[in-house]
């Protein structure tokens, strides 16, 4: 849940900052060397459904006060605007 905080972090300080070219290409390095192909879009979207990750949110941020009032959406809204950097919008 750290990690979900994190993301939720970076996007709110640095997010507009960030080089999104310079981004894109970093993960695409990682995700070639880690040979990891998965859509992430669908998995995304588990993410999102997921009602233990919900769950473990919730005891997490009660653990935390500094999580303590963002919400669990929040944080994979800000992990679907880094998603959304990744994947190009076909249109």
């Amino acid at each position: 849940m750290k990690d979900y905080y994190d993301i939720y972090l970076i996007h709110k300080f640095k997010f507009n900052k960030i080089n999104k070219t310079k981004f894109r290409g970093a993960v695409e390095k990682t995700f070639e060397k880690r040979e990891f192909n998965a859509d992430l879009i669908a998995n995304l979207n588990i993410v999102k459904d997921s009602k233990i990750l919900s769950d473990k949110w919730t005891s997490y941020s009660r653990k935390n006060s500094y999580a303590r009032n963002l919400e669990f959406d929040e944080t994979v809204k800000c992990l679907e605007e880094f998603i959304d950097i990744i994947v190009p919008v076909v249109v």
